[in-house]
């Protein structure tokens, strides 16, 4: 809007504003001629133009009653096709994995990229294992469940691989899915059932294969709870 050219005098009611000497188009017609007999300070007070102040923003952050919705699940990879040609993904569901339980999947990431990242690691987690169990009193079937649990692991196993096995733990149904197929990443998903049919295969006993078989889900029995805290202690 331009100075004093933009306005136009319109008889004793008052001002009526225009878009400039050119267009001679009327923007807006007066408002002061609504209340007859009005004094002449009040129509010149609506006559001036103000801008609104920039501190009278209102700005939803600074509204303490207003919460931002929470960060959507992070998407994994949860199946890929017969050709690995397309990647599907869905959201990790993690319903029962909440305060310690978070923070123990975030420890046993860092022991684990920490101490089977290196060369040799699965060999000395095995014997350690098996330390662990004789020092808690375990029998021998046991201990050899402790040395034999991992065995079926691939040779090639990169240290993402591992890393994703031990979140995938709080996702079976998804780590089950993965499982299948001959990658390296879906035999080492599934190197608890490799590694029970290699021992079954090799002359050990039921009990040994389904302590194997058995020692990536929830323990039920005193000797899964033994041999899951063996297994967890023989990470440092």
């Amino acid at each position: 809007m331009r100075a004093s050219a933009a306005f136009r005098r319109c008889g004793p009611a008052g001002w009526r504003i225009w878009e400039g000497p050119r267009a001679d188009r009327l923007l807006q017609l007066r408002a002061c001629g609504v209340q007859p007999g009005t004094d002449p300070a009040s129509r010149r007070g609506e006559c001036r133009v103000r801008t609104a102040s920039a501190t009278a923003e209102v700005h939803l952050a600074q509204l303490s009653a207003i919460r931002p919705d929470p960060p959507a699940p992070a998407a994994v990879l949860w199946r890929s096709g017969a050709a690995h040609a397309r990647l599907w993904t869905r959201p990790l569901p993690l319903p029962a994995v909440h305060g310690l339980e978070v923070l123990a999947v975030l420890h046993r990431v860092q022991q684990t990229a920490r101490y089977l990242g290196s060369a040799g690691a699965d060999d000395r987690h095995a014997t350690e294992t098996a330390r662990i169990l004789r020092q808690l009193g375990a029998d021998e079937e046991l201990v050899v469940a402790g040395i034999l649990h991992d065995a079926a692991k691939p040779a090639n196993t990169l240290l993402w691989h591992r890393v994703a096995g031990v979140l995938l733990d709080a996702a079976p149904r998804v780590r089950a899915r993965l499982a299948r197929g001959r990658s390296t990443f879906a035999r080492y998903l599934d190197h608890a059932r490799r590694g029970a049919e290699m021992a079954r295969n090799d002359g050990a006993s039921e009990r040994v294969v389904r302590l194997i078989a058995r020692h990536h889900q929830r323990p039920v029995t005193e000797d899964e709870r033994l041999l899951a805290r063996a297994d967890r202690e023989a990470l440092p």
